[in-house]
């Protein structure tokens, strides 16, 4: 077999950006629902993009990609917040879920299910969004299986959420896209499922103490036994 090269064949390169009917079928998500969203396709130094409002008010982000490291970027002048603070605006529930991205909360959007997602996950601003859960008794928070799960786990540590968060994790998928992705027709069983199999942020914090204590005490365990510790 011949290389494209050695024959003279035109290599086909992805097209660069990523309109609104593109973005739809790649989240399996209904394109009319996406509009209500505020969803638009628009373009940015000749490239399609989709233009993701924050809210009739709030910052935009554009979707320049469906994959790779360099496919959002803001519009210029916008302070980033949490996506979907204007759904809150309207009715303020019991429960939520904090997801990390625009498709992951519109996912769950799309079967009823409250939430809001972080432009990033070490995106979390405390004085900036914590205020926003007050009043709310149950909060999911999605934990990623990569370096950016390690940085939602350490903020929850240190915000003053924490006593109602539960982590939710995902096995073998990614977030809460990817999930839905590999079986639209169960998702919603399997989201309850893992919702159920979620750690209470309380529980885990007291696993990771008894731990430490754990290893404090095989370390120090020979000289706090000693009969004569002065002496040592």
């Amino acid at each position: 077999a011949h290389s494209p090269q050695e024959t003279g064949a035109t290599v086909q390169q992805p097209s660069p950006g990523c309109t609104l009917q593109e973005y739809a079928d790649a989240k399996q998500l209904p394109l009319n629902f996406l509009k209500t969203l505020g969803l638009t396709d628009t373009k940015r130094n000749g490239v399609a993009c989709v233009r993701i409002p924050y809210g009739p008010d709030g910052p935009v982000r554009f979707r320049a990609a469906l994959m790779g490291t360099d496919r959002f970027r803001w519009r210029s002048g916008s302070k980033p917040t949490l996506y979907g603070l204007w759904r809150l605006a309207e009715s303020k529930p019991q429960s939520l879920v904090l997801v990390e991205g625009e498709s992951d909360a519109q996912t769950l959007w799309s079967h009823g299910i409250a939430a809001l997602g972080l432009p990033g996950a070490a995106a979390w601003n405390e004085s900036r969004d914590a205020a926003h859960f007050d009043g709310i008794s149950s909060i999911h928070v999605v934990v990623e299986p990569d370096a950016g799960g390690e940085a939602v786990k350490r903020w929850v540590s240190r915000s003053r959420i924490r006593e109602r968060v539960r982590l939710v994790t995902l096995g073998e998928h990614k977030d809460v896209s990817a999930l839905y992705l590999a079986d639209p027709e169960r998702f919603r069983e399997r989201w309850a499922a893992a919702c159920e199999a979620a750690v209470a942020w309380t529980a885990l914090a007291r696993q990771e103490a008894d731990a430490l204590r754990e290893a404090a005490w095989h370390a120090c365990r020979e000289l706090a036994c000693a009969p004569d510790i002065l002496q040592r």
